[in-house]
């Protein structure tokens, strides 16, 4: 498969995401409290990392590491993550195309000296600021325009192409389109597609879809996440749903487990194939 073109730089059109890694809230108090205890060590998830690039994940979207140092809800603290790629690189031998999240600059930059970093995905919540103004989840609040553009700056600075995440494509997209200087240096967008409209604010409609055409013809590569609205859509449906969005250039898809890698990056091939 072709690999996406975005700037100055390409990555791979199927992605290893790291959501279920984390073990966020947003699995459900059982799964949470289950992939806690389940990816505490480098080598469970090495083996998950190992069967992704088995089946032809060439790359993969890194969450920061320095949340995985604070401790969360439950108590228990986050996986290392960053460890287990530099593991499963060396035991393959296969160096994977990487976009790592960017929240903090300095942090997140160095984390990444290792990999080969195609673009650093400015963080949604910071895009959206619902991190500065409360968790409304209207898609109204105010953007921190000086924020998103000093993440910019970061990615630039280590000479790398700069792109963000979003949750509310509706009203974030055409307000960053009016920043010219932040608008033309924005190469990547991830926003969540699904068929349920899962993580979208505040609602996934036809306005939504409307801006990312508008996005992706203005030259940005598109990238779909929780396109299995964390567990709630089988990966076959999901994928499929996906594939026939137009304005789609990729997708980054998180497993559980390396059986999982495997069906779940079999079927993703087997759909993006015959696009």
């Amino acid at each position: 498969m072709d690999w996406v073109k975005a700037g100055k730089t390409e990555f791979p059109p199927i992605l290893l995401g790291t959501s279920p890694f984390y073990g966020l809230d947003q699995f459900g108090e059982k799964k949470v409290s289950e992939y806690a205890r389940k990816f505490d060590k480098v080598e469970v998830l090495a083996e998950i990392i190992k069967q992704a690039i088995k089946t032809g994940v060439e790359g993969a979207h890194m969450g920061s590491p320095e949340i995985r140092h604070l401790p969360l809800w439950d108590g228990h603290v986050l996986p290392p993550i960053y460890e287990a790629f530099e593991l499963a690189e060396e035991e393959s031998g296969i160096k994977l195309a990487i976009l790592p999240h960017l929240l903090f600059c300095d942090v997140d930059t160095k984390a990444v000296e290792k990999f080969d970093v195609r673009a650093f995905i400015g963080d949604g919540n910071a895009v959206d600021n619902y991190m500065y103004s409360g968790f409304g989840y209207t898609g109204n609040e105010e953007l921190d325009i000086d924020r998103i553009l000093s993440m910019k700056k970061c990615a630039r600075d280590v000479g790398k192409e700069f792109g963000i995440a979003t949750h509310c494509p509706a009203t974030t997209l055409p307000r960053l389109a009016a920043v010219k200087e932040l608008w033309d240096a924005i190469k990547i967008i991830m926003v969540p597609i699904n068929k349920t409209g899962y993580a979208v604010r505040p609602r996934w409609d036809e306005s939504c879809e409307e801006a990312l055409r508008a996005a992706r013809d203005s030259g940005k590569a598109i990238i779909a996440m929780k396109v299995f609205a964390s567990g709630r859509i089988p990966p076959r449906e999901g994928i499929k749903y996906v594939s026939r969005k137009e304005y789609v250039d990729a997708i980054v898809l998180g497993v559980g487990s390396p059986e999982e890698a495997k069906e779940t990056f079999q079927i993703a091939s087997q759909i993006w194939k015959k696009r």
